[in-house]
């Protein structure tokens, strides 16, 4: 049976990996802007784990920023097309 996996990423700690992220966020959301620091940013990615295959797929990821200026901090969601 497949499961689901959901990893923290920190723009501080991998950055690279975070703008690849908004990047691959880009492609699917016209209107999304880009901005090369996402230090300040938390990155909650979405795994579908396949048992069978010993694999894991990107499913998705969703951002927010970790200060909280705002009763809301939602920067960013992507749920890629297949899921």
């Amino acid at each position: 049976m497949d499961s689901i996996s959901v990893y923290m990423v920190e723009g501080r700690t991998d950055p690279e990996y975070c703008r690849n992220l908004c990047l691959l966020g880009k492609l699917y959301l016209h209107h999304k802007t880009l901005t090369s620091e996402v230090e300040t940013f938390q990155f909650f990615v979405l795994f579908e784990e396949n048992e069978f295959h010993g694999t894991q797929t990107l499913c998705g990821y969703f951002s927010r920023e970790m200060t909280l200026i705002e009763d809301f901090n939602l920067a960013c969601i992507i749920v890629l097309p297949p899921y």
